[in-house]
């Protein structure tokens, strides 16, 4: 699964691929194309503010996921 992302731009003059200054959370997402799933099954709603700096919490958050497992 994947949590957050950062964009890929494709700088054409400069042949290169730039990073987003931006990562982009995703709070829900599909699994196989059907299966939707939400990041409810995998944080505390105690936590969700982390996701808010997800640059600066990821770590947190990591540990918040693993501790609380899969409800």
């Amino acid at each position: 699964y994947v949590l957050a992302y950062r964009g890929l731009d494709l700088n054409v003059k400069a042949r290169m691929l730039v990073p987003a200054d931006e990562i982009t959370v995703c709070k829900e997402f599909c699994v196989d194309g059907t299966t939707k799933l939400s990041i409810r099954r995998f944080l505390d709603a105690d936590d969700f503010f982390l996701l808010e700096d997800f640059a600066h919490n990821q770590e947190q958050i990591k540990d918040c996921i693993m501790r609380t497992g899969t409800k």
